[in-house]
């Protein structure tokens, strides 16, 4: 597949730097195909760990869980600084856009492995006591797994 270029290229970030704001940041905005066609964004948290990106969900029967399951494609939009130049009517930013398709991730093991990189990178303090209080309904949980396909990056400063 061929994604558009970036219209503002001067403001593109280059894969390094984009790569870097996906790795210091945790949470962003999973945009999908919801109902009838309509977008549907859901404020989400991410960690990244060996180029994958990981998520979860807490029910099954999620809005977000469905339309995942009609169509995989998303993307993640995260936006790391966003400064307000009044005088200027501007806007400082930095920010990077994840095209690619999410999936759920099924086998008991590996839904553990992606909660265990989740818990580490959101909550490292506490990884080892919430990952035990989560494995006794791990089945229940629903850990998912976007594989990237295309990544752009684009600041403002």
């Amino acid at each position: 597949m061929r994604f558009r270029a970036m219209e503002r290229n001067e403001r593109e970030l280059d894969p390094e730097q984009s790569k870097l704001l996906l790795s210091r940041c945790t949470d962003g905005v999973l945009c999908v195909i919801g109902y009838d066609g309509y977008p549907y964004g859901v404020p989400i948290s991410y960690a990244l760990a060996d180029g994958k990106l990981y998520m979860h969900g807490t029910s099954g029967r999620s809005h977000k869980l469905d339309a995942l399951r009609r169509n995989p494609k998303a993307c993640l939009t995260v936006v790391d600084r966003r400064e307000l130049d009044a005088e200027n009517y501007s806007v400082s930013y930095s920010s990077v856009i994840v095209f690619g398709s999410v999936r759920i991730i099924e086998q008991r093991d590996e839904k553990l492995a992606a909660l265990r990189v989740f818990m580490r990178t959101l909550a490292p303090e506490a990884a080892g006591r919430a990952i035990e209080h989560c494995k006794k309904d791990i089945d229940a949980f629903v850990m998912f797994e976007m594989i990237q396909e295309h990544m752009t990056g684009k600041a403002r400063r």
